[in-house]
Order: structure tokens, then C-alpha cells, then sequence
């Protein structure tokens, strides 16, 4: 691998997405992350669920009544 020195690095032009591409980027990332929250409450809802059935089959299993 060739050095790359720290002077070219500096001098390496970097464009940067428009102020209003910056606001749609945030936007759908926002938008992303809100669906990311309602997924993970879904799934730690239906996980609370699927252990009271396990405790209910348990139960009736026990009771013999399976």
C-alpha cells in the first residue's frame, strides 16, 4: 500500500450533500428508526406473549391435562 500523505488528505475535496438533501436524509432516517422502535416493542410484545403460552402448555401439561 502507498502512503498517502497528510497533506493530500486535507486538500482531497469532500462534497457534501445540499441542506435540503441533508433535511430528506434526516427525515427518512427518522421515519426509519420510529418504524426500527415499533418493530422492537411488536417483537418484545409477542416474546412477553410466547412465554405465558409456554407457562400456560406447562401448566396444563402438568395438570395432566394434555
Amino acid at each position: 500500500q502507498s502512503f498517502v500523505s497528510l497533506r493530500y488528505l486535507r486538500g482531497f475535496p469532500i462534497k457534501l450533500p445540499s441542506d435540503e438533501d441533508q433535511h430528506l436524509i434526516v427525515k427518512k432516517l427518522d421515519k426509519l428508526f420510529e418504524n426500527t422502535e415499533q418493530l422492537a416493542k411488536k417483537y418484545t410484545a409477542e416474546l412477553e406473549n410466547l412465554e405465558e403460552l409456554k407457562q400456560s402448555i406447562l401448566q396444563e401439561a402438568l395438570n395432566g391435562n394434555l
